[in-house]
């Protein structure tokens, strides 16, 4: 499980279009989903050129691909081509290779928190489900955004401002293309000024934050706290 080769899909275009489903023979609003593929392992962590792609009705049911009309895939292949990718590259992680020496070495102390880090986020599944019971007001969250008016779309910071019910209250980073580090503090200055409502579900085993008035999406990738 150590050296166990992980592959994640991350949305880089969603949009909506009115198809015929293939399912139900039926011409109605399905939601196009394009995927660039990452591949982690302990030692390396890859950003391929690869991209999926995968259509969804309404209900949130998946159309297999092999049941794509040529309409289906005509329009997929022209999205493909104007998706906004992260760029190609290879990142060798020292720290893993350290860490599994140091578990070699102490393999009867090792402590589940350092396999976690050697292992390069193997039970990254079961903390994205966990995170709709432990979001606390202060929280910062990373992930994907989509403004579906704009067609804005990148990875960023939010603040969560306020919780109220099941609906919380979120504040973009000011620098929306940090991907790699986590705003410097919880400073209001940090981040900008507009607050949007947003509410919460789980969606393909990701937690997707939406807005009440439905003008973007951000789909949790990580808690920073």
């Amino acid at each position: 499980m150590l050296f166990s080769i992980q592959t994640f899909l991350v949305p880089v275009s969603e949009s909506e279009h009115l198809l015929e489903n293939p399912l139900s023979r039926q011409t109605e609003q399905l939601w196009l989903v394009i995927y660039q593929e990452e591949v982690g392992t302990a030692v390396t962590y890859t950003v391929s050129k690869r991209l999926r792609g995968a259509y969804f009705t309404a209900e949130g049911q998946e159309i297999p691909s092999k049941k794509w009309t040529k309409e289906m895939q005509a329009l997929f292949n022209e999205r493909k081509s104007t998706a906004k990718l992260k760029p190609s590259s290879t990142k060798v992680l020292w720290r893993g290779w350290l860490m599994i020496i140091i578990g070699i070495i102490a393999i009867g102390g090792l402590s589940y928190s350092l396999y976690d880090i050697v292992n390069g986020g193997q039970n990254k599944e079961a903390r994205l489900i966990s995170l709709k019971d432990d979001i606390e007001s202060g929280d910062l969250l990373f992930g994907y955004y989509f403004f579906r008016n704009t067609d804005e779309a990148g990875y960023g910071w939010v603040r969560v401002a306020g919780l109220q019910g099941t609906t919380l209250s979120i504040q973009f980073s000011s620098d929306k293309g940090n991907k790699s580090e986590k705003p410097g503090d919880y400073s209001t200055d940090s981040f900008d000024d507009t607050i949007y409502e947003v509410s919460g579900k789980m969606e393909y085993q990701m937690l997707v934050l939406e807005a009440l008035d439905s003008s973007f999406i951000f789909r949790v990738l990580e808690n920073a706290d």
